[in-house]
């Protein structure tokens, strides 16, 4: 039985996982017309595509009433070595202060510890979502969310979200690789 490529889009992460484990190996031999002659063999690469397809997301919601910068959320990233990196990552966060017009809630996106993301500011007693495409990310990064408060009780989040898709294709070389959260 040939491996026959996806139609149109990329396949969720899911669907990927599942594949992997239901073929076992990537070296698969290429069928393209199905007439069971193999066309060309080559090994299954996969790409990485910024979209709004969840890899992995954090909706409790939690705050803090620190006037510093304070870590509030954070996910890791497990980047096999078959998705080359460093990859660029959507990241959805979302931000809002205690009491409409009080103060000031601050929110920016860490990548192990240092500020990667554009700082963020709301007077907003109500969910701003906010969204950034951010280039640099290798396996083992952590994808931060950190908030702080001015003038107010508390700064809070119900939302981090990592985003992007895996694409298994079909090229020439052997590649390693999946990506988890």
């Amino acid at each position: 039985m040939g491996y026959t490529p996806p139609q149109g889009g990329g396949l969720s992460w899911e669907q990927i996982k599942f594949k992997l484990e239901e073929e076992g190996s990537l070296n698969k031999k290429y069928d393209a017309d199905k007439d069971g002659v193999v066309d060309i063999t080559r090994d299954i690469k996969f790409s990485f595509e910024v979209t709004d397809d969840v890899i992995k997301e954090d909706t409790t919601e939690e705050s803090t009433s620190n006037t510093s910068y304070t870590l509030i959320k954070e996910i890791t990233m497990r980047i096999g070595s078959k998705i080359p990196t460093p990859l660029t990552l959507r990241i959805v966060y979302t931000l809002r202060i205690e009491s409409e017009g009080a103060g000031w809630g601050y929110a920016q996106i860490y990548r192990n510890g240092v500020a990667v993301g554009t700082e963020r500011v709301t007077t907003s007693g109500s969910y701003t979502t906010y969204t950034e495409d951010i280039e640099g990310w290798n396996d083992g990064d952590k994808v931060q969310l950190y908030l702080k408060q001015k003038n107010i009780t508390k700064a809070f989040t119900n939302l981090l979200s990592v985003r992007g898709r895996v694409n298994p294709n079909l090229e020439e070389g052997k590649v390693e690789g999946e990506i988890t959260a």
